[in-house]
Order: C-alpha cells, then sequence, then structure tokens
C-alpha cells in the first residue's frame, strides 16, 4: 500500500505541496471519494440484475410515450415551439435543485391538452438523476430513465406549492400526472 500512496505523495511535492501529512490526507481523500463512488455504482448494477425490469421499464414508458396521439387540430403550438419548452424544461430541472418558476411558465405556455402531450412526447424517456443526468457518466451508470412527469415528480427540490400548481396545470389539460 506504500506505494499506492507514496507515489501521488511525490507528485504532490513536486506540485508544491511540501508536508508530506497533507500529502498524505489528500491521497486518502481521493481514493476515498473514488471507493464510494465504485461501491456506490456497484450496488445500483448489483440492483439492477435482480430486477425484472433492468432498464427501470425505459421500453415500456417510451412505449406510452410514442402511444400518445397529438390532435393537431387542438394545437396552438407548433413542433419548434415544444422542443423549446421540452428543452427549457430539462435546462430547469438537469442539475442540482431546481427552477421550478422555469417548469411553471414552460407549462403555461401549453394552453390546450394537444400542446402539453405534444411537448410531453418531444421530451420522450431520459435519463435521470438530477445531476449530471444527460452526461455520459449519467446516462451509462447513474441514471435511471423517466419521462416528464417522472423527473417532474423525482425532484425533490420542487416546493410542495409549485409541486401543486405544477399538478394543477396537467389536471386542468386533462393530462394524467
Amino acid at each position: 500500500m506504500g506505494v499506492i500512496i507514496d507515489a501521488p505523495v511525490a507528485l504532490l511535492k513536486k506540485a508544491g505541496i511540501k508536508n508530506e501529512k497533507n500529502g498524505k490526507l489528500i491521497v486518502y481523500g481521493v481514493i476515498t471519494v473514488f471507493s464510494v463512488i465504485i461501491v456506490w455504482v456497484a450496488y445500483r448494477k448489483i440492483k439492477n440484475l435482480f430486477s425484472s425490469d433492468p432498464t427501470g421499464g425505459q421500453a415500456a414508458m417510451q412505449q406510452s410515450i410514442d402511444s400518445i396521439s397529438v390532435n393537431s387540430f387542438n394545437l396552438t403550438i407548433d413542433q419548434d415551439t415544444a422542443t423549446m419548452i421540452a428543452n427549457n424544461m430539462l435546462d430547469a430541472m438537469n442539475r442540482i435543485g431546481c427552477d421550478d418558476q422555469a417548469i411553471i411558465d414552460n407549462l403555461n405556455t401549453c394552453q390546450t391538452q394537444a400542446d402539453l402531450e405534444l411537448v410531453i412526447k418531444t421530451f420522450g424517456v431520459k435519463p435521470f438523476d438530477g445531476f449530471l443526468a444527460t452526461t455520459w457518466i449519467g446516462i451509462h451508470i447513474l441514471s435511471a430513465p423517466k419521462d416528464l412527469a417522472g423527473w417532474i415528480r423525482g425532484k425533490d427540490s420542487i416546493s410542495s406549492k409549485n409541486l401543486a400548481i405544477i399538478q394543477g396545470i396537467f389536471a386542468n389539460l386533462n393530462v394524467p400526472f
């Protein structure tokens, strides 16, 4: 174990950290962080092996999204606007915390059931983890797939007041949440 610690400590000394104790603490900290990440990823992968659906229902969710038939006669937005709203929603949620007001503002752009259904269909099913969800590590290691409503429900940082407003928007447009 000495080489595992001593080699990085030597590199840290060259980088300007002269105190050997501080160098060892940094190396131990980095090793601890990587160990926790490895254990967590292993836990997630093993849990998925014993799950009846290791993809987290992604195929079923995607099939449900694909089966949405948008009534084009009731649309007040076009596909470009739906894409912009879906991207804005992802941007508002794809980080630590989220921008509740941006979610509400974007949903309020939908005037009809068909509008919201088009946004849901455009959003599709995306890997969810809140932080780094759409990066390579999020997609392949950390995330579970969710649709738009799943993303919203999965964000613990949305206040209960704003969640009630969002649920009301879905309910007013007759779209299940």
